[in-house]
């Protein structure tokens, strides 16, 4: 499926600290100045080293997410979760492993009919995702301040442990992008999905999310999509369904559902000889995307 480009959702969100916020560094730090625990950090091409929230970090979080939703659904086909780790007999890269064991040529139209709902979102080791997360850089000037904690002995009451040092962040805003590449609508209304749960509390990033740290708002300042050709109405989203023909739509084990009504109108609308582009300004208008994908790409399945 990747073999073309038929249509991709491209979201630009600003991520804001609600709270504190730290996404901790790996290993230890030669600098005694530096806090026990320390944000993680890139250098950028200015020489300036800042604080940032990983792809890898956020696509974890929000694949988590989905999968609690999918087994929460918990329908007998592919829209469900499949085992969390992908030695387990019940995950979808062990059982696509074995049945290559028997077809080495095993074509990938395969590999995606036999994988759950949330690894066909957001990959496994013998498929690629459709979802991807860059990493978020600060946009502007983040406060950071020290915070202190000790670990207590649930045994004695006592401090186990401590006190030690944690660097978060809390105000500034994070700027990254979100892609969905030839999807299905209903892997972008899930995607609506884990962000407004991250808006209201329930889905938090980072570390200590139990201990108050980790919440966050989320909003999608920009929304690009881009479809293939130029007959689909400015009114209509298309799934990858309604992009392909019959027979692959069936090889893939595509959901049937090929485009949902779209009354929000784009601020600007592009057309190329290669794809038709529309741009949503604002995070009130994707409020009202959002609304529509969920309401009509997430439905029970017939019978």
């Amino acid at each position: 499926m990747h073999r073309k480009l038929l249509n991709t959702l491209r979201l630009r969100i600003q991520i804001r600290p609600e709270g504190p916020l730290l996404v901790k560094a790996g290993g230890f730090a030669l600098d005694p100045t530096i806090p026990d625990m320390a944000f993680v950090r890139v250098r950028l091409a200015d020489g300036r080293e800042v604080p940032y929230l990983p792809g890898s970090s956020l696509k974890g979080t929000i694949r988590g997410f989905v999968e609690k939703i999918l087994r929460t659904w918990d329908q007998p086909d592919w829209r469900r979760a499949c085992a969390t780790f992908p030695d387990h007999p019940e995950s979808c890269a062990y059982r696509v492993m074995k049945q290559e064991e028997k077809d080495p040529a095993l074509p990938t139209s395969e590999i995606y009919r036999m994988s759950c709902g949330a690894c066909r979102m957001f990959g496994h080791t013998r498929l690629r995702g459709r979802a991807a997360f860059t990493d978020a850089y600060p946009d502007g000037e983040l406060t950071m301040e020290t915070r202190y904690g000790v670990a207590i002995s649930r045994r004695t009451q006592a401090v186990a442990h401590g006190p030690f040092e944690m660097e978060v962040a809390i105000a500034g805003t994070f700027v990254g992008h979100v892609i969905l590449e030839n999807f299905e609508l209903w892997q972008a209304a899930l995607l609506a999905h884990a962000f407004e749960a991250m808006n209201e509390g329930m889905l938090r990033v980072g570390y200590g999310k139990t201990r108050g740290l980790g919440m966050v708002r989320v909003e999608v300042v920009e929304t690009m999509l881009d479809v293939a050709g130029l007959a689909w109405n400015p009114h209509s989203w298309p799934s990858i369904a309604g992009l392909l023909d019959p027979e692959a739509c069936k090889a893939y084990g595509l959901d049937p559902m090929e485009w949902i009504p779209m009354e929000v109108e784009p601020d600007a609308q592009i057309s190329s000889p290669f794809f038709t582009r529309r741009i949503y300004k604002g995070h009130e208008k994707w409020i009202a995307i959002s609304w529509t994908l969920r309401e009509r790409a997430l439905r029970l399945p017939e019978g």
